[in-house]
């Protein structure tokens, strides 16, 4: 690694990129291209922007583009507070993020729909609005960033950085990436996404790499959970990209399509943001596809580990990032230090940040030289293997304990499942939910009720044969993989969970507890060992700090 890419300030790397490359293309969407020469100038005008309407505490709500990078930029270099929107999220998760992080700036559509007026730009048809905040909640000294997340609840709960932590972190993968000659990122995830903002573009940028930004739709993204891999395939063909970042999901679907294309032009793939199977990463290995696991929480500014070319072990997250240090504790939670937030904004009275948080107080509490990430995890020499969340291990009625997200991990690697929610806590057999693949070949949409109840199940059950016979077939084959006591006995299919129906986060992932309350009469029909716990609320792990696992 050269001593320019070792150091932690980006605006030396673009100023070094400025003068030895200045006509490469640094960003690039369907409406605009900048090269590292006018990148710039491009940021200083919109300082200026900022500087003209007094913005210190931007709302950032753009679909991935030139613009939102040139934005995030500048609030990044003139040290305002940048609180990127997701995509996805509802306007009462809106008005919450809103009021909560005290916003005067408003950058993208549907701003006057929040109390903001409109403000004239220069820059074209980037919308820009402002308000009088009601209230300016006390941020945590050196704040830049406020990455906001669902939560366990649903409610979005804001993460603090500073500058110094995500540039850590994306130096830190630049000096992985760089050996493998990548020249071209493309952003297929939302930037608002801390881990797309920070490994998507900011490492690129490190590098001198140019950075594609097609869009969320062009990249094949149909709203907050439905994706279309022949689009995805189309996107891939035009822009030809050398690295790319994935979810699960997204990753299951492509080598489940038989026509799509493949990934094998790209040069470094990562995956991650849920658990992933073994037996997925293997079919891309087959596949010839570079295809890396890794993992993180936006507590730790994102990555924390990942797997290497060359180093790949399927079933860990890989090895720690160069900056990070961990250590498991005595319950073998991970524990983790290197790039950790400052702090939560307007922490609940149930954590432990509360009082340095609070906009009562005036003292900062400092944050733990480690951070407990709420992971059960252990090394096999310098690979780190998560054995799950601490709060999601279920025990079943013989005594055996078994992690969820590994048996939903091995049903959505097979080609007809998309989604899986595994229960059985206290039961003498395990069960599942499941949502079918529709876009596998041969598979026909079931017809049915967008609230996914069980009389919404039974009234169509007649219609279902060939799909049931479907979903039958890959629980068997999952089941093959398993050991007897994570084997699925009992099952029944549901329409998508997502977060409209409040059963899935803004960015993927389960919601358990509004799954187990929603499903709670049928898991009781299914197993009479299941008692009263199925309507009660558990021990409330926020597993949506995690929205950013590589």
């Amino acid at each position: 690694m050269s001593p320019l890419l070792q150091t932690l300030d980006l605006k030396t790397c673009l100023d070094h990129w400025q003068q030895q490359c200045p006509e490469a293309i640094a960003l690039a969407d369907p409406l605009q291209c900048i090269s590292y020469a006018e990148l710039p100038r491009a940021i200083e005008q919109r300082i200026q922007y900022l500087s003209q309407h007094q913005s210190q505490r931007v709302a950032l709500a753009l679909d991935n583009s030139v613009e939102w990078v040139l934005w995030d930029l500048a609030l990044l270099f003139s040290q305002r507070v940048n609180i990127p929107v997701p995509p996805f999220f509802t306007p009462t998760q809106c008005q919450h993020l809103i009021h909560t992080a005290g916003i005067d700036t408003w950058i993208g559509a549907h701003g006057e729909a929040f109390g903001f007026q409109a403000q004239p730009l220069e820059t074209g048809a980037t919308p820009l609005f402002t308000a009088e905040p009601e209230s300016r909640p006390m941020l945590p000294s050196g704040t830049v960033k406020v990455t906001f997340t669902s939560g366990s609840s649903g409610t979005p709960k804001g993460v603090c950085l500073n500058l110094q932590s995500m540039l850590k972190v994306a130096r830190s993968l630049a000096d992985i990436v760089h050996p493998t000659g990548v020249k071209r990122h493309l952003c297929g995830l939302p930037l608002a996404t801390l881990l797309e903002n920070i490994a998507g573009v900011y490492t690129p940028l490190l590098m001198g790499v140019q950075v594609d930004l097609p869009g969320l739709e062009a990249f094949g993204w149909q709203g907050a959970s439905g994706f279309n891999v022949q689009v995805a395939a189309q996107c891939l063909s035009q822009y030809q990209p050398d690295s790319l970042i994935l979810v699960p999901q997204l990753l299951a679907q492509m080598l489940h399509t038989p026509e799509f294309p493949g990934l094998h032009e790209t040069r470094f793939v990562a995956v991650g943001g849920a658990k992933v199977s073994p037996s997925l990463l293997t079919k891309a290995w087959d596949k010839g596809w570079p295809v890396h696991e890794g993992y993180g929480l936006s507590e730790a500014a994102s990555v924390v580990a990942l797997n290497r070319p060359g180093a790949d072990c399927a079933g860990s997250v890989g090895q720690l990032l160069p900056h990070v240090e961990a250590r498991i504790n005595e319950s073998g939670e991970l524990e983790v230090n290197g790039s950790l937030m400052l702090g939560y904004l307007g922490a609940d009275s149930d954590t432990d940040l509360s009082e340095s948080l609070s906009h009562k107080s005036s003292t900062a509490t400092p944050m733990p030289e480690y951070w407990p990430t709420g992971d059960r995890a252990h090394f096999e020499g310098d690979h780190l293997i998560i054995d799950g969340r601490q709060g999601d291990i279920f025990i079943t009625a013989y005594g055996r304990n078994v992690d969820p997200g590994w048996v939903e991990s091995e049903l959505t690697a097979e080609p007809e499942i998309a989604q899986a929610w595994v229960y059985g806590e206290a039961c003498s057999s395990n069960t599942a939910i499941v949502v079918p693949n529709i876009t596998v070949p041969n598979m026909t949409a079931p017809n049915v009720h967008p609230s996914p109840d069980q009389a919404a199940i039974s009234a169509q059950s007649s219609t279902l044969g060939p799909l049931k016979e479907d979903i039958a077939s890959a629980i068997k084959r999952v089941n093959l993989r398993l050991p007897d006591y994570a084997h699925i006995h009992d099952w029944r299919i549901a329409p998508p969970f997502t977060p409209e129906n409040g059963l899935l986060t803004a960015n993927g992932r389960l919601r358990r507890q509004p799954l187990t309350r929603h499903f709670a009469d049928w898991l009781k029909a299914h197993d009479q060992t299941i008692c009263d716990q199925a309507t009660c609320d558990q021990t409330d792990f926020d597993q949506e700090s995690h929205d950013d696992t590589l």
